[in-house]
């Protein structure tokens, strides 16, 4: 019986000192990570380097990106798939 309880303090000791848990109770995962993003380099751009942002702004939403390239081509590929509070273009 005895060996249960240690158990159970364990557990529970285990999770409190989770850095998970810790992330979570104290609100460390809330905070925003911004991305800067080249969207002019590469094949296929801007379409493919937008389409991989908007993909990626799907599962996480605390996430702000800098996007750096032509306004004028990328403005054309982001439309209303992207919150306009998530991202910022920069014209180079």
């Amino acid at each position: 019986m005895f060996g249960f309880f240690l158990l159970l303090a364990l557990v529970i000791l285990s999770h409190f000192f989770c850095p998970l848990f810790l992330i979570t109770a104290l609100g460390w995962g809330s905070k925003v990570i911004t991305i800067a993003v080249d969207a002019m380099g590469g094949e296929g751009s801007p379409k493919k380097i937008i389409d991989g942002i908007i993909h990626h702004n799907k599962k996480n939403s605390n996430t702000f990106y800098k996007i750096f390239g032509d306004q004028e081509k990328i403005s054309k590929f982001i439309s209303n798939s992207l919150n306009k509070d998530a991202f910022e273009i920069i014209h180079t």
